[in-house]
């Protein structure tokens, strides 16, 4: 997979099974149960009992080291019973229900890999696949980054201060009750401050301020000028997305476990 594929694809698994490829282990408990948490909170309008919209928020807490496996697991007794149909988009929700309470890497990988996928030799419901893999696959590029562009050390990064540390918590901590989606005007502020006590690197610097790298731009044979995306090959050029920044407006919503946010709080 080329880096533009990588921002254009739509399927979660593969890019899962990229972003973990050279080490599975990169990937911790932590990181991947925010992502199974953040994908029932996108459908969570279809979890129409609290039982099961509990499961989603002890393990949250969870994640967060607030509560004990005990009660993440006296929430997850009953949770199920809270999906009212046996519909092939429960039993998928199911899978990423469970996800939020085992997320090792080979379990989580096995549950993932069955979404977009018949169910007991079902076909695949073509309109719910249509609408939700795309939704979860932007949602694990904000959790694990970007594979083709190296995460920055934080040590050095920037002049650490309380003010940062408080934005960062803060942009943490208020978010979206249903969604769970951080307040995007609160990374914009926080990227600021990084940004005014020393921060150079761009990549944090952007997905802060909602931003993502033009799939155009990474993509081979292409090259941004002036607003204008440049066939190397042929000297032909055309209008593209990003308008030459070689950035354009990250399509996703930024959650708990969003790998910039997490750098700047110290989180793994």
């Amino acid at each position: 997979m080329t880096e533009a594929q990588w921002l254009e694809s739509k399927d979660p698994f593969d890019l899962f099974m990229v972003a973990s490829s050279d080490a599975p282990a990169r990937r911790s408990d932590r990181e991947l149960r925010l992502f199974a948490c953040a994908c029932c909170r996108s459908v969570w309008h279809l979890l129409g009992d609290e039982r099961s919209r509990r499961v989603v928020e002890v393990a949250e807490r969870f994640a967060d080291g607030e509560v004990s496996r005990e009660e993440l697991g006296r929430a997850l007794v009953c949770g199920p019973g809270g999906f009212v149909s046996h519909s092939q988009r429960t039993d998928e929700l199911v899978r990423l229900f469970y996800a939020t309470a085992e997320p090792g890497f080979f379990v989580f990988a096995g549950q993932l890999r069955n979404l977009g996928r018949g169910w007991e030799g079902e076909m695949p419901d073509s309109d719910w696949h249509e609408r939700w893999l795309p939704v979860w696959a932007n949602l694990l590029r904000d959790v694990v980054g970007n594979p083709f562009s190296p995460l920055p050390v934080k040590v050095g990064l920037y002049q650490p201060s309380e003010e940062i540390t408080r934005l960062a918590t803060t942009a943490y901590e208020e978010r979206c009750p249903v969604s769970g989606a951080l307040e995007p005007a609160r990374l914009a502020i926080l990227a600021d401050a990084v940004e005014e006590a020393g921060c150079t690197e761009e990549l944090l610097l952007h997905h802060l301020r909602d931003m993502e790298p033009c799939q155009e731009r990474t993509s081979q044979g292409y090259e941004c000028k002036n607003g204008q995306l440049f066939y190397l090959n042929s000297g032909g050029a055309t209008y593209h997305r990003c308008k030459g920044t070689g950035w354009m407006r990250h399509r996703g919503a930024h959650v708990r476990g969003c790998w910039a946010l997490d750098l700047i709080l110290g989180k793994e």
